[in-house]
């Protein structure tokens, strides 16, 4: 998959996108209805779904009765608008990152469109089209899984996970809210499943050693731990925590190795709660 640049509008913005034809006219109608820095919503159809401070929001708008996410990152600092100007702005590296995560085999969110303001160096948005599916954090408090399904949940997440360190891909931001789970989406002739639709924060790297494996997943285990108790769901027993590892190791390692990678994370992801100040957490889950 090619990225190609264009001009979108002769005096603000660049659109970049995928090789697939895109909707010209539906970018500028996003662009004109995502609120400015006033908050102003001119056309009333869009909706704010989640707010990180003052550098990303995530909205979502109907347009012709079909429905879209948009992701704005504004650039709140020099650093960054330097970035935006030098041409790499987080739209563009998200992009990027959706085409090489589904071109390297990894379920994730299908890429849309980047627009990329240019007169100010302050917005650039990630355009996606609608999925069906909740987010893991909206359905684990939603709804109540049986031991099988939730051994498959851990099945799936463990198979991301292994993907992702085998391409050498280092994932920073990997909360229960952005991974997703859909009916619809069928990768590669897999089934429904898992996907990721947060894109941003996914890092390439000539090699993946150890200890970065060891840290990202002691970030994930010590963030979905505080996911689960908002949830109100019981943590993952010991016996679900090594189907998790027998499917990320799917016969790489002895018993042994698997044990003292897992002990390393456990460690790990107490360090992280003490450091978040979640002591409460390390009280309840005996770690």
């Amino acid at each position: 998959m090619v990225i190609t640049k264009e001009e979108l509008r002769e005096d603000i913005y660049l659109l970049f996108y995928a090789d697939e034809d895109p909707d010209r006219d539906l970018a500028l109608e996003i662009i004109k209805d995502i609120p400015d820095e006033n908050g102003e919503n001119p056309s009333g159809r869009v909706v704010k779904i989640k707010d990180s401070g003052s550098t990303t929001s995530v909205y979502k708008i109907c347009i012709k009765n079909r429905k879209y996410f948009v992701k704005e990152f504004r650039a709140s600092g020099l650093k960054r608008k330097i970035k935006n100007f030098m041409g790499k702005p987080r739209a563009i590296r998200s992009l990027k990152n959706g085409i090489q995560l589904r071109n390297k085999g990894i379920p994730a969110i299908k890429p849309g469109m980047a627009v990329i303001d240019c007169s100010t160096l302050n917005r650039n948005l990630l355009i996606t089209e609608e999925i069906k599916g909740e987010n893991l954090f909206q359905l684990l408090r939603n709804c109540e899984f049986n031991p099988s399904t939730r051994r498959q949940l851990l099945i799936n997440l463990a198979t991301i996970w292994r993907k992702l360190f085998q391409q050498n891909l280092l994932y920073r931001d990997p909360t229960l809210e952005n991974f997703f789970l859909t009916p619809e989406e069928s990768f590669r002739g897999e089934p429904p499943g898992i996907i990721i639709i947060d894109i941003d924060h996914i890092y390439s790297l000539p090699i993946m050693p150890e200890f970065l494996k060891k840290d990202a997943l002691s970030r994930f285990f010590a963030s979905s731990l505080i996911y689960l108790e908002k949830a109100g769901v019981n943590f993952p027993s010991q016996q679900e925590l090594s189907q998790f590892y027998l499917q990320f190791f799917k016969g790489e390692r002895s018993k042994r190795e698997r044990r003292k990678f897992s002990r390393k994370v456990k460690k790990g992801t107490v360090n992280k709660l003490r450091k978040w100040n979640r002591m409460d957490l390390i009280k309840k889950r005996c770690l």
